[in-house]
């Protein structure tokens, strides 16, 4: 549920974008093919941007990890700390 809301906004601000592209597209050209074709190419534009700024909010977000973690393999116990725990 912490990554509901911003998920929302993020695919929120995808459609709205393309959409306003879209029209301004339209606008200007009357051309169906390239208000889709725009469109389109925004939308994939906003994903990249939008998958970008995610990643940074989620990792700013993360609580650091205070115990190392414990896996066992064949009776053998490794012990693994993460790399990026913030201190």
């Amino acid at each position: 549920y912490d990554l509901l809301k911003p998920t929302v906004i993020f695919m929120s601000g995808m459609l709205v974008s393309s959409m306003a592209v879209g029209l301004i597209e339209y606008i200007n050209n009357k051309d169906t093919f390239s208000t889709v074709a725009s469109m389109h190419t925004w939308s994939y534009t906003a994903g990249i941007l939008g998958g970008l700024l995610m990643t940074y909010y989620i990792y700013n977000r993360r609580k650091p990890i205070k115990q190392p973690i414990r896996f066992s393999a064949n009776g053998i116990a490794l012990y693994l700390v993460s790399l990026f725990a913030k201190n």
